[in-house]
């Protein structure tokens, strides 16, 4: 498909709601519209994608409450896009350095109009995964020890399990404020990483 571009063969358009919809709202859209992904926000301001993935993964998995949870609470923020002029050859190397399946598609004054994905370009899925990684603190309560969890942290785009675990790290330090990992490792004592897939 080279030299084809976004445009002519992307999804119009995306699919919005608000970020304050419960996912028990947004799953029930997507099964009556028979879509795997929603744009989160409006075309003038994306903040978030949410796909079918998310709902089983960051929710269901973790025995949220579909009926009080919101999206915000589960969906990709600040999602990787790609420009409506730029070919499907350019799309397809975002989402497989980006390790995602879908891109929300922006026009030359920046709005989003639609939404491509790997099936639009005619090509499988990466094999870059991307991860769940867990981190949680040992606390102890009278003689027994157990891991709580502190944080959970997505990242995709990574070549192996090591890189993916490295760039969640480096995350938590800078979500903190810290200089380093190791200001802030006593606090994540152990983790644990899965994959999810988009």
């Amino acid at each position: 498909m080279s030299g084809i571009k976004v445009r002519q063969v992307m999804e119009r358009p995306g699919i919005f709601i608000d970020g304050k919809t419960l996912l028990v709202e947004t799953a029930r859209l997507m099964r009556d519209l028979d879509l795997g992904c929603l744009l989160v926000g409006s075309p003038d301001r994306l903040v978030g994608i949410v796909t079918d993935r998310d709902l089983v993964v960051r929710s269901l998995a973790q025995g949220q409450d579909s009926y009080r949870i919101q999206v915000e609470t589960i969906m990709s923020r600040e999602p990787i896009c790609c420009d409506a002029d730029q070919t499907t050859d350019t799309a397809l190397k975002i989402m497989v350095e980006c390790g995602v399946r879908r891109l929300p598609v922006r026009n030359r004054t920046d709005r989003v109009i639609g939404l491509i994905s790997r099936s639009d370009i005619g090509f499988p899925p990466s094999n870059r995964k991307p991860y769940q990684i867990n981190f949680y603190k040992n606390v102890q309560a009278g003689s027994i020890s157990r891991p709580v969890l502190m944080d959970t942290v997505y990242v995709s785009g990574c070549p192996d399990p090591d890189a993916a675990i490295e760039m969640a790290c480096q995350r938590i330090v800078d979500a903190h404020g810290v200089a380093s990992w190791d200001q802030f490792a006593d606090q994540y004592e152990i983790f644990d990483l899965g994959d999810i897939y988009r």
